[in-house]
């Protein structure tokens, strides 16, 4: 990867990556199901709440015995919790939904400059 576009990735106001964080934000905020809950009522600030959180996944919740990965936990929250609808349907072990990839990537921004395990995703990487 060259000079340039590496300096690109790490502005945020030239990434069009940026764009699904934004997004990402703006689905974090919304209330959602028939709980009328957002992501934020329960879990805060992403950018405090999120650190680190895409390192954990995938993880295997307590009364289970399969892996979850960040976003079948997103789905979890959002069905449970929220008693909101499933955002997503799985295919090919690749998350298919159009709000999935802003909330997660806002999710894993939290740690952009860091090594993230869990989160292979950086702006401006498809």
């Amino acid at each position: 990867m060259g000079e340039a576009l590496q300096k690109m990735q790490d502005d945020a106001t030239a990434n069009p990556g940026m764009l699904f964080v934004q997004l990402g934000g703006q689905l974090w905020a919304k209330k959602a199901g028939t709980a009328d809950k957002s992501c934020a009522d329960c879990h805060g600030s992403a950018g405090t709440s999120m650190k680190g959180v895409a390192a954990r996944y995938p993880a295997i919740p307590k009364g289970s015995d399969a892996p979850v990965d960040l976003e079948g936990r997103i789905e979890f929250c959002r069905t449970e919790n929220q008693k909101a609808e499933r955002w997503t349907r799985r295919i090919a072990s690749c998350w298919r939904s159009r709000p999935m990839l802003p909330i997660s990537r806002t999710a894993c921004r939290s740690r952009r400059r860091r090594p993230t395990p869990g989160c292979l995703w950086r702006p401006g990487r498809r």
